[in-house]
């Protein structure tokens, strides 16, 4: 009789242990598949599953309890980028909370299938976009930039920051940290990548300046950020860029200061920083000089070739694949948790540390910082 006690005994335990595990199996697989939702199986239950026509609800899932979502658009043809940039993203950049928008009834379908939280944006393009991979400055892509600037715009109004992206970047550190410290020392409202070019002429007043690239930034929701993106969208006409850098003096100004951020508060403008550009130098994409993982680079965004076929020759070029044509993880990084057994680890990624660490600094103490440096052990 004891025997048979100790037997059902044996059987409740493991009963209790088979429904505590059925309770737990579909967060383990959210879990193992946060990187890479893709691989998970197609009827795994994500929390945004269902939302690709409700962006209030999406945006309320997906948003990080700071506020923050990335933003970035997908069509078919670009797969490999967007699940590329996705995973460099979660992985390196530790930003789950994104959301990805589409503007084809075929992008849409391609993007739940590989389980994206994805949006069905096409009421917001001005032309038919498919699911095509654009070439540069055609009106399928302008369109679908200023899609992603209305997008952007949205959100902001709901009350959520929004960290845009377009899909040919790779994040190497983290996101989000690296972005808060921008806006601790400086007071900014936003951040952009900073480029510089203009005329030769100092009198030609109407040839475009290039200060900024509207590719990868990140927006504080605020009245002056709201009244910037309302003026940033008023002329579609142009190119998304041209019209973002026209506005300075206008919409917006630049600092690199609290107190030179403050002053454009003071007077209603937004106020940007430009972070340092991804290469020393011009504005062009170069191979690595020195260490990949300068405190310069929160990311790489492949800038001045515009063909998709020369942009995978370059993440080739710099090992920054990361994923193959189906999404699957090529290397294995055991300090991000992340990749197989018998892969190679990554050469330098993922890099340590946040990005522009002297950001809000004066040149004079920049110097001084690191002529103290060579002589102590401080930094």
């Amino acid at each position: 009789m004891i025997g048979n006690i100790r037997s059902n005994v044996n059987r409740a335990h493991l009963c209790c242990l088979v429904l505590v595990f059925a309770a737990l199996l579909p967060s383990l697989v959210l879990t193992n598949h946060q990187d890479t939702p893709w691989l998970a199986p197609e009827d795994t239950s994500f929390p945004y599953k269902g939302l690709e026509h409700n962006l209030v609800e999406l945006v309320k899932v997906q948003a990080s309890t700071s506020k923050w979502i990335t933003l970035m658009t997908f069509t078919g043809a670009i797969k490999r980028f967007v699940l590329n940039c996705i995973y460099s993203m979660t992985t390196f950049g530790r930003q789950p909370h994104y959301l990805v928008a589409t503007f084809d009834p075929e992008s849409l379908a391609l993007c739940i299938k590989l389980n994206l939280p994805c949006y069905n944006a096409s009421s917001l393009s001005q032309v038919r976009i498919t699911n095509e991979a654009h070439p540069f400055d055609t009106p399928a892509s302008n369109a679908l930039w200023w899609a992603k600037q209305q997008l952007t715009f949205e959100i902001l109004s709901m009350g959520y920051n929004v960290h845009g992206s377009d899909a040919d970047v790779v994040y190497f550190r983290e996101i989000l940290p690296s972005y808060q410290h921008i806006f601790d020392q400086t007071w900014a409202d936003g951040a952009f990548l900073m480029e510089e070019a203009v005329t030769e002429n100092p009198e030609d007043f109407e040839s475009y300046i290039n200060l900024m690239n509207a590719g990868v930034y990140a927006l504080k929701s605020s009245p002056r950020v709201l009244k910037f993106v309302h003026h940033w969208l008023r002329n579609l006409e142009e190119m998304d860029q041209v019209r973002l850098n026209n506005l300075m003096g206008a919409a917006y100004m630049l600092c690199e200061s609290r107190a030179m951020c403050h002053a454009s508060k003071r007077h209603h403008k937004a106020a940007f920083y430009r972070h340092p550009h991804i290469f020393p130098g011009t504005s062009c994409t170069q191979p690595f000089e020195g260490d990949p993982c300068d405190e310069r680079r929160l990311y790489i965004h492949f800038l001045c070739e515009s063909g998709w076929d020369r942009k995978a020759g370059a993440w080739s070029d710099m090992q920054l694949w990361l994923v193959d044509e189906q999404g699957v993880p090529l290397w294995s990084n055991p300090a991000a948790g992340v990749g197989g057994a018998g892969k190679p680890t990554h050469p330098f990624l993922p890099c340590q540390g946040l990005a522009w660490q002297n950001v809000g600094m004066s040149p004079n103490r920049r110097r001084w910082l690191r002529g103290h440096a060579r002589g102590s052990h401080v930094l």
